[in-house]
């Protein structure tokens, strides 16, 4: 994706989330490991905004996001991130 779609992702996530809740998503989902490495979580549908905020905040790429499951009512979905700065475009 180009810069400008990155930017309107984060713009679209202005004002939604603090610093302090994007960086709190972004520690819990991180691989411990080493926070540049992939991402792949599965969440409610409710977090995906913060999770998408996060992975482009701190790995300056647009997260992948795809339909899981449905349990018990609730919709779940994979949230990805092929790793810090993965997207050659950004740079």
């Amino acid at each position: 994706m180009k810069n400008n779609t990155k930017i309107q992702i984060l713009e679209m996530h202005k004002g939604k989330f603090s610093d302090k809740e994007i960086e709190d998503c972004f520690n819990k989902i991180k691989d411990p490991e080493h926070w540049k490495y992939p991402i792949e979580i599965v969440c409610e549908k409710k977090w995906v905004p913060l999770a998408e905020a996060a992975i482009t905040h701190y790995h300056g790429v647009i997260a992948e996001v795809e339909f899981e499951e449905t349990k018990n009512g609730r919709d779940f979905y994979a949230v990805i991130s092929r790793g810090y700065m993965a997207d050659s475009d950004w740079v």
